[in-house]
């Protein structure tokens, strides 16, 4: 009985209700009386047609004042089969005496009219209730999508954080590998040899608070933009400790960027990377800026560079074998799938901006 979306059906339906009606008073007629003549069968099949042809006018109506409120589309639905029912009784006793040629039987009109009336309320329900059950059953798919999109979204929440996991073991082997402990170390060494154990206590305590944040972040969580500044600052004090006259580092972060919200320890690997390639390999070191800002509903976070920057073939960057940057653009890609963008960029006369952009929202 729906006319939106399956027209087929539709007509399924309503061949099968009139077929119906039309089949038992025939039953009715031939098992009960016995004796009956053909031309009551035929009018009683013609009166099914007719009104079929009336119902599927009702049907539009239905379909037109569906999204009307309840109580008055309900008494819409109780007039308008009235109406209809009207119109089906007198071609009901207009097709009978054109088959008969009994007149007097518009005295009975009532009695037909009254009769029908229930039949056609019955459509009425009929239509209504497969209308209702039909959204009933675009609810419940639309739940059950819902709970698939949900459990997708675990997964990937899931895999992102795996990755992130895997991620961190790499970055720890990375930075916290014997080259590293060495440096780090040998510059604790020296600053006692030349009998400036302050400074040598610092920067044990730095390396003591970089370890430590390290293995307690949880790559899986996320935090505000403030607090990754911070967080990288544990790490910037041993690199200045280690370059104290050949490391320059600079901020500019907008004020509605320091409550976004972004992924533990995202600028930390970038930053590393600068100063590994861009400044501990130059003997007149090199600076660093770190930028924030919210454009468009986006945050956006620039980490340049005045080194030597990277090789770039046909447009794009060429990435070394290091794991920093080849472990952020995955992990992004994870989190954020195609919401988000990480863009390498030379800058003159030499140099590298890193550009990563990610939905903004607030801690």
């Amino acid at each position: 009985m729906l006319r939106d979306g399956d027209t087929k059906k539709y007509w399924i339906y309503q061949c099968t209700f009139w077929f119906l009606f039309a089949v038992i008073p025939f039953m009715g007629l031939a098992l009960w009386y016995g004796d009956y003549e053909w031309v009551h069968i035929f009018h009683i099949f013609l009166q099914a047609v007719i009104g079929l042809v009336l119902s599927a006018m009702l049907g539009e109506v239905y379909q037109r004042i569906w999204k009307m409120p309840l109580m008055p589309r309900m008494v819409l639905v109780v007039i308008s089969a009235a109406f209809i029912n009207v119109l089906w009784t007198y071609l009901r006793i207009l097709t009978f005496i054109w088959l008969t040629g009994e007149q007097h039987i518009w005295r009975e009109f009532g009695g037909w009219y009254f009769g029908a009336f229930y039949i056609y309320l019955c459509w009425a329900a009929i239509f209504h209730g497969i209308k209702y059950y039909k959204l009933l059953a675009l609810e419940h798919r639309g739940r059950l999508r819902e709970a698939a999109t949900a459990k997708e979204e675990v997964f990937r929440r899931l895999k992102a954080e795996s990755i992130a996991r895997d991620a961190q073991l790499k970055m720890l082997r990375y930075q916290i590998n014997p080259h590293f402990l060495f440096n780090v170390l040998n510059s604790i060494y020296a600053l006692i040899r030349l009998n400036e154990p302050d400074k040598a206590m610092k920067m044990t305590k730095q390396l003591g608070r970089f370890l430590r944040y390290s293995l307690d972040y949880d790559p899986g969580q996320t935090t505000d933009l403030r607090q990754e500044i911070e967080s990288l600052n544990v790490y910037l004090e041993i690199e200045k400790t280690r370059f104290p006259d050949r490391l320059i580092v600079t901020y500019d972060i907008a004020k509605d960027a320091e409550n976004a919200k972004l992924p533990s320890m995202l600028l930390q690997p970038l930053v590393e990377n600068a100063i590994k390639h861009a400044i501990a390999d130059s003997e007149t070191g090199g600076s660093l800026k770190i930028r924030a800002w919210v454009e468009e509903y986006k945050l956006c976070l620039e980490v340049t560079d005045d080194g030597p920057g990277i090789p770039i073939v046909k447009g794009q960057p060429v990435l070394g074998q290091g794991v920093g940057l080849r472990n952020t653009i995955d992990r992004l890609k994870t989190l954020y799938e195609d919401h988000c963008s990480i863009v390498l960029r030379a800058v003159n006369p030499s140099g590298l901006k890193i550009t990563i952009q990610i939905p903004f929202e607030k801690a």
